[in-house]
């Protein structure tokens, strides 16, 4: 990540992470006591590492303005699947894109764009897994 970008989204007090290619202790430690952590991860079209990938679930959902007539973004959500066989854990991303032609029209400079703002959720009590986030 270039400086430039590091120090536009610092300013506006985000935590910067590459959420998508952490290990599920990093997650751990990232998110430290909170269940919902958010960040600022740069736009990738792979969501895999050597430990798993980021399945995503459900459709993605497209945010109008209040009136319902401009396309503000995005919303898709993600689940992270473990190792090559895919054994599901329950971490969660939710990923809040904004839409580019939007952030020109608003004078929104390009480098926050490449960007998306993932809600990091440790969602254990759903599945009753272990604070492992493993079955």
């Amino acid at each position: 990540m270039e400086a430039r970008e590091t120090e536009l989204l610092t300013m506006m007090s985000y935590q910067v992470a590459n959420v998508y290619d952490l290990t599920i202790s990093q997650l751990h430690e990232l998110t430290a006591e909170n269940q919902v952590t958010a960040f600022f991860t740069k736009r990738t079209e792979t969501r895999s590492n050597k430990n798993g990938c980021w399945k995503k679930i459900g459709g993605t959902e497209t945010v109008l303005d209040c009136n319902g007539h401009e396309v503000l973004g995005a919303i898709t959500n993600f689940q992270f699947f473990i190792g090559p066989f895919g054994t599901e854990s329950d971490w969660f991303v939710t990923e809040y894109v904004l839409d580019e032609s939007y952030g020109a029209r608003q004078d929104i400079p390009k480098e926050p764009v490449e960007y998306v703002v993932c809600v990091l959720e440790f969602a254990h009590q759903r599945a009753g897994l272990s604070s492992s986030g493993i079955p």
